[in-house]
């Protein structure tokens, strides 16, 4: 059986690396999705907010194999 791990990457700097290190001996694979704005649970923000989490961030977190980015 393969298990996969889903992480929305926002606003995740101060975490991130210890959660990739928590999940990645666990997983087969582990999807990073990474957007500049905020994925609409308050639709205003999405207008004048902006991810502070970048791709830079993420990237620098971990060097795991298993480990595939999308931009949303």
């Amino acid at each position: 059986m393969k298990i996969a791990a889903h992480v929305l990457a926002y606003n995740v700097n101060r975490f991130l690396e210890a959660v990739l290190k928590n999940i990645e001996p666990h997983v087969d694979k582990i999807y990073i999705t990474h957007a500049e704005r905020p994925f609409g649970y308050v639709e205003s923000s999405r207008e004048t907010k902006i991810n502070p989490t970048r791709l830079a961030d993420i990237l620098a977190a971990s060097t795991s194999s298993k480990i595939e980015k999308s931009n949303r």
